[in-house]
């Protein structure tokens, strides 16, 4: 079997984290030729035939001990180090390197799904300069800074980045240059989010069995959901806007970036869920995807929800799907158009499905084939 042998480095190789799943499905997109061998390295994975099912080549999985060390910054530092001593020392020199941001600095492509610096505004707000988490925080930047300088200035490095306002940072602050970049969208496997066909009804007794905090959800007034880190995702801004709403509900699938308890807010009913497998269930039960994130490379739970027929609100400055979902009847901005909360109201399957089938025909213009092909370009240079 011809083609390229490449070496994939994550810190949780499972297809609920979004930036693994991008990654996989660009792979998994790419022709069968291409790709004669695959070697995956994480701190947590799943089975081969759940990753990338349709590769007929080699698939190797390489598991870093650790997944047990805390805090991120020893977690990460300690997943670079032992990278570093695996490449150097095991794995063959014609295997091409592919990383997500500075989870691996060894690496030929980078796959852009965060940039601390552009965050750094956002960083430490809200920080008394005297707490220990600021201090932490301050190191941890500090640290992250330094890699990605060390990374992103590297002349030989080669990029895959998510959307335009990525590109244009990295051109700016790190002076990478436009030849070694490839911008392409992320998609959405409409496989796995099919067209809604439940009513409420069915998908509450259904997800009401396995999570038992579903219990009280009112059915008959409109359901907010938030998805994401509390802190990054905008959870405190997404339950402000929710109190808006006449009785409130919002369901919050994710955990605190540190150790905050369970989200509250004042008139608002909160249904937490700290993860789950069955995303595509939620965006069905759900009507409104609130996601008021702060800073989002591209955001596959955007274009997900909006797949599934949700009413999306989010912002349109640093997100990178709002450059492929403008001007859809069913995608709200909230930093740019105003919503009335108050006359929010439960979707009908009718009005689901009809949404649905005008953000997929937008959809349709950025398959997962586009960035597969950017890969594959990236690939054909070494």
């Amino acid at each position: 079997m011809s083609g390229n042998k490449i070496c994939f480095f994550v810190h949780e190789c499972v297809l609920e984290a979004g930036h693994t799943r991008a990654m996989l499905e660009t792979i998994r997109s790419m022709p069968s030729e291409s790709v004669k061998e695959i070697h995956l390295v994480y701190f947590e994975g799943q089975p081969s035939d759940k990753l990338l099912p349709e590769f007929k080549g080699d698939i190797y999985h390489h598991q870093v001990p650790g997944k047990w060390l805390f805090p991120f910054l020893i977690k990460s530092v300690f997943f670079q180090l032992w990278c570093s001593f695996f490449i150097r020392f095991f794995l063959e020199k014609d295997i091409i390197k592919i990383g997500i941001g500075t989870a691996c600095l060894g690496v030929d492509i980078c796959n852009i799904q965060f940039i601390q610096t552009q965050w750094k505004k956002h960083y430490f707000k809200n920080l008394s300069i005297l707490s220990l988490r600021f201090i932490y925080k301050k190191v941890l930047f500090s640290y992250f800074s330094f890699c990605e300088n060390l990374l992103f200035r590297n002349t030989e490095t080669k990029f895959l980045s998510l959307s335009h306002f990525i590109t244009h940072f990295l051109i700016d602050e790190f002076q990478v240059s436009p030849k070694n970049i490839i911008t392409e969208y992320s998609s959405v496997n409409l496989e796995h989010f099919p067209l809604p066909t439940k009513n409420k009804t069915e998908l509450y007794e259904l997800l009401s069995n396995k999570y038992s905090s579903l219990e009280g959800l009112d059915l008959n007034r409109p359901i907010f959901l938030f998805v994401g880190a509390f802190e990054r995702k905008g959870l405190s801004k997404a339950l402000e806007l929710t109190s808006l709403a006449d009785n409130g509900q919002i369901i919050v699938i994710g955990k605190g970036e540190h150790s905050e308890g369970a989200p509250s807010k004042e008139g608002v009913r909160i249904f937490p869920i700290s993860f789950t497998k069955e995303i595509e269930l939620f965006y069905q039960l759900s009507d409104y995807f609130l996601f008021p994130t702060i800073y989002e490379p591209f955001g596959l739970v955007i274009a997900e929800a909006a797949a599934m027929g949700n009413i999306v609100l989010t912002h349109k400055e640093n997100v990178g799907a709002s450059e492929i979902l403008e001007n859809l009847p069913s995608v709200k901005f909230l930093d740019t158009e105003t919503f009335d909360f108050k006359k929010a109201a439960p979707l009908s399957l009718e009005m689901r499905s009809a949404q649905a089938k005008v953000v997929r025909e937008r959809l349709g213009q950025y398959s997962w084939s586009k960035p597969a092909k950017a890969l594959e370009s990236l690939l054909s240079s070494f």
